[in-house]
């Protein structure tokens, strides 16, 4: 919608590294990924995403990019229960995903001192908002529209961060612009807890209770503290 907008669809798993943009660029944001991991196998899911990972590191190096804004996930808090979640608390590797995120952030730390460049790495926590597939809110919704009663591991008691995709679109915006020389691990969520069970009845969907012991954390709330 925007004029001055110039959108260049590529595909980063095989997009040369010396591909040139005609353009200043002020900030670049990395969020590039392969996400069905789950119909992909382990290894492949890995090395496909730290293929696109480093693409996209290389390209911002031919292009001179001295602001980095990284997309990487509370996944490599692992299993961590707690109300208040800070961005030093240990870093738990727990599967692929989180250790495939872990590692993308120690090479933006390691390239950005080599490369002479300042970078925000974005913890997110649950991201839910249109066409978002992944978050439980969705497949709750699309649940409901089909009729479909949902199951709900354990107690239904399980409290979730949930923050909205436009939410997450303004923070990243604002960190653009205030980026400057320091670099900064930032947690991007609401610093509130939801139920799980209080969702789905916002929702209005039919719903049964397993109440199978449950191997997750029980409360998992980020501090968005340093993000205000």
């Amino acid at each position: 919608k925007l004029k001055k907008f110039i959108f260049i669809k590529k595909d980063l798993e095989f997009l040369k590294s010396n591909f040139k943009i005609n353009k200043k660029i002020d900030c670049a944001i990395i969020l590039g990924a392969i996400m069905d991991f789950k119909n992909i196998p382990p290894l492949e899911f890995y090395s496909r995403n730290m293929l696109i990972f480093f693409n996209s590191l290389k390209i911002c190096k031919h292009n001179s990019i001295k602001k980095i804004i990284y997309l990487s996930s509370a996944a490599v808090y692992g299993n961590l229960e707690s109300s208040c979640i800070l961005e030093n608390d240990k870093i738990q590797i727990n599967n692929i995903y989180s250790d495939m995120k872990a590692s993308q952030e120690n090479e933006i730390k390691k390239l950005s001192k080599l490369r002479n460049f300042n970078y925000c790495i974005l913890r997110l926590f649950q991201i839910y908002g249109k066409n978002i597939s992944t978050n439980i809110i969705y497949r709750f919704i699309k649940m409901k529209k089909n009729n479909l009663e949902i199951k709900i591991n354990g107690d239904g008691n399980q409290i979730r961060d949930e923050l909205h995709i436009n939410d997450l679109v303004n923070a990243i915006y604002k960190i653009g612009f205030k980026l400057k020389k320091k670099n900064h691990i930032l947690n991007v969520c609401s610093g509130k807890g939801t139920r799980i069970i209080d969702i789905v009845n916002k929702i209005g969907a039919k719903f049964e209770l397993t109440y199978k012991k449950v191997n997750e954390p029980k409360v998992v709330i980020g501090s968005n503290k340093k993000l205000s």
